[in-house]
C-alpha cells in the first residue's frame, strides 16, 4: 500500500511545498487558479509526455495508477521545488486529495474558495464533492493569506470524509 502526501510550510511571505502522489496544492492568485503539485500518475505522466490528450486521460482506466507515492518503494524522492513560492495577499492556498479533485471541477474550486472564507469554503467543497458521488475518502484545506499580512489566516481542518472518524 502507499499513500500520497502534500505539505505546505508558509514561512514569512513564502509557500514552500512537498509533494508526492496525486494528491494536489492549488493556488488561486487574481481569480485564477493554477495547480501549484504535479501529479504522480501513469495517466498525469503520459499527459505530459504528449502520449495522451487531456480528453483522453479524464476517460482513462488507469487514471489511478500511482507512479510514485509513500510506502510503494524503501526510498522515494518527492517533488519539492529548490525555491519557496512568494505569497501574495489575497492569495489562496488549497490543499486536497483526489477524492475532491476527481469529482469537482478546477472552475468550481476556484469560484468556491474565492468566494467563502477558509472554513466556509471546505465545508462547500466537502458537501459538492459527496453529492457528486465521491467515494473515495475527501480531505481538503483552504487557507487565505490575509490582505493585510502575508501570513495565511488560519485554516480549516482537513475535512474527512463522512463517516470516517474524528
Amino acid at each position: 500500500m502507499g499513500t500520497t502526501c502534500t505539505l505546505l510550510v508558509v514561512r514569512d511571505d513564502t509557500a514552500f511545498l512537498a509533494h508526492i502522489g496525486d494528491s494536489r496544492a492549488y493556488l488561486l492568485r487574481d481569480g485564477r487558479l493554477r495547480q501549484i503539485s504535479e501529479d504522480h500518475s501513469l495517466v498525469a505522466q503520459l499527459l505530459r509526455d504528449g502520449a495522451i490528450t487531456e480528453e483522453e486521460a479524464l476517460r482513462s482506466p488507469q487514471r489511478h495508477v500511482i507512479v510514485r507515492a509513500l510506502g510503494l518503494e524503501r526510498s522515494v524522492k518527492p517533488y519539492i521545488p529548490r525555491k519557496g513560492m512568494p505569497l501574495q495577499a489575497g492569495d489562496v492556498l488549497v490543499l486536497c486529495s483526489d477524492g475532491l479533485s476527481d469529482v469537482v471541477d478546477d472552475e468550481t474550486i476556484a469560484a468556491t474558495v474565492a468566494r467563502l472564507p477558509p472554513a466556509g469554503a471546505c465545508q462547500e467543497l466537502l458537501d459538492r464533492a459527496l453529492a457528486a458521488g465521491g467515494t473515495d475518502n475527501i480531505s481538503v484545506g483552504v487557507f487565505a493569506v490575509a490582505r493585510s499580512q502575508s501570513a495565511p489566516e488560519t485554516p480549516c481542518d482537513t475535512v474527512p470524509r463522512a463517516g470516517d472518524p474524528p
